[in-house]
């Protein structure tokens, strides 16, 4: 039993030491960031697949943005079959700064989006906004602003979950508060921000020498800027709104798509981990650690407290689940959003998302041992980007 207590001990030091730092690194005051007025305008890139429900929500929030900064909207219809097209054809016809490309090929690829809007746009800079992504008023001028002034590659800002009353979707949220306001920000301050997927701002050489298509290709691209030096910013501030899933079922298949693309880029990710410089490889870390690790940690420890009843293996679950939640309640206090009903779905939210993702790594692991994940992707409706 000493083993297991020094292992155990080990594993929660690394966890807890992890979660320490980041809110050390949060805690302490951020360099300022230069601004200039000195901007032209940019376009503006929508690459959506069936989004008909909320498309309409994110093309307005863009059209409402300060600054005057957006020379075109480019909506890019990614083998849409609902009614993505009427919706998009009727803002086209009501705005002139609004494009619509039509993609019909194989199969839906926001890579394949993105590169035909491209081919249209020879801008030094340009932004990228997926299409259930909703934009606070200074969005773009901000990140737009910032990226011009500070010499990075890509900037991008933290995007919080959309708003939503429903009890299971405010528990969801929480792994895209502690991912956004917690981890993204502690790893910018290695300049080593994830790469803005759903909301940015970047320069067009960069981004297309970055390209590739993958399951995760925000990640993907991530770790090859992480090779090359490139700086991936994140403003500190609150800035986006994007639309969670909106039951454990969804959440469940989504976890296992993104299993399964982790594993697949595995290779890439100790390729990165080689190359870049020792600090770096910290940030870098962070990721598998707070993101997939810790609640496989957490999820494993519940289950067998519950069946063993061991008092060290109960000791080090207690740990985690609240030096995690510690870390929560922190991310809603610096934005001074806390409410009473945070201190409900926290504790479900500990209890319930640990078990799903570490659920899910089984059929993700079976799917890409069997190598057969693209085919089952394409085939249930999940697995659709």
């Amino acid at each position: 039993m000493s083993i297991l207590a020094n292992v155990l001990g080990v594993i929660t030091a690394v966890f807890v030491l992890y979660l320490i730092l980041f809110l050390i690194i949060g805690i302490l005051p951020k360099k300022k960031i230069k601004f200039t007025d000195k901007l032209k305008q940019i376009n503006i890139i929508i690459p959506l697949f069936n989004e008909e429900k909320v498309i309409h929500k994110t093309i307005d929030s863009v059209l409402k943005q300060e600054g005057n900064l957006i020379r075109t909207i480019i909506l890019v219809l990614d083998n849409c079959t609902d009614n993505s097209a009427k919706i998009c054809e009727e803002y086209a016809r009501k705005y002139s700064n609004i494009k619509i490309i039509n993609k019909k090929d194989v199969k839906p690829s926001k890579v394949g989006a993105v590169l035909k809007a491209l081919e249209i746009t020879n801008d030094k800079y340009f932004a990228i906004i997926d299409a259930d992504t909703v934009l606070a008023k200074t969005a773009i001028r901000e990140t737009y602003e910032a990226l011009a002034s500070n010499g990075a590659d890509f900037f991008t800002a933290i995007v919080d979950p959309y708003k939503n009353r429903s009890f299971i979707y405010k528990v969801i949220s929480w792994d895209r508060m502690f991912r956004q306001r917690f981890i993204q920000v502690g790893k910018d301050a290695f300049d080593m921000a994830n790469f803005p997927g759903c909301f940015g701002v970047m320069k067009t050489d960069k981004f297309k020498a970055l390209l590739e298509n993958s399951i995760l290709e925000d990640f993907l691209m991530t770790l090859k800027a992480m090779r090359e030096n490139s700086k991936i910013k994140i403003l500190p501030k609150i800035l986006a709104y994007e639309q969670e899933k909106s039951s454990i079922r969804d959440v469940f298949f989504q976890r296992i798509r993104w299993t399964v693309g982790n594993m697949e880029l595995s290779k890439q990710f100790l390729k990165t981990l080689k190359t870049i410089k020792p600090n770096k490889k910290i940030a870098l870390l962070a990721y598998p650690i707070m993101w997939y690790f810790i609640y496989y940690y957490i999820a494993i420890t519940l289950v067998l407290s519950v069946i063993t009843l061991n008092k060290t293996i109960i000791i080090n679950f207690l740990i985690m689940t609240l030096s995690t939640a510690i870390i929560l309640v922190y991310s809603r206090l610096k934005f001074r959003d806390l409410n009473l009903t945070d201190f409900v779905t926290i504790p479900t939210y500990l209890i319930i998302f640990p078990l799903i993702i570490t659920v899910a790594l089984v059929p993700a692991s079976l799917i890409t041992i069997k190598n057969k994940h693209s085919n089952m992707m394409m085939s249930k409706k999940y697995f659709e980007r």
